[in-house]
């Protein structure tokens, strides 16, 4: 059986782009409920965005969340 090596992470960054005139990693959440509409903080990043900011070199992180409901919403929210 061979060793699994930190090189063998494999994953695939949702988006890069801009937010505030800063360079940013988003990652598109999909949920049944909203988060808070104003969370006391920024919401912690989950251990994969941290990995893909550590492995890119970007500090900034956002989340697009798509919350299905009857009417379906959409929130931008900062981690």
């Amino acid at each position: 059986m061979s060793q699994k090596h930190w090189t063998d992470f494999v994953g695939y960054i949702d988006a890069i782009s801009y937010l505030d005139r800063a360079r940013c990693l988003i990652e598109w959440e999909r949920t049944t409920s909203r988060y808070p509409e104003e969370p006391e903080g920024p919401l912690p990043p989950d251990p994969q965005l941290i990995c893909y900011s550590w492995i890119r070199g970007i500090s900034e992180m956002a989340m697009v969340v798509f919350v299905h409901k009857r009417i379906p919403e959409i929130q931008y929210l900062r981690t």
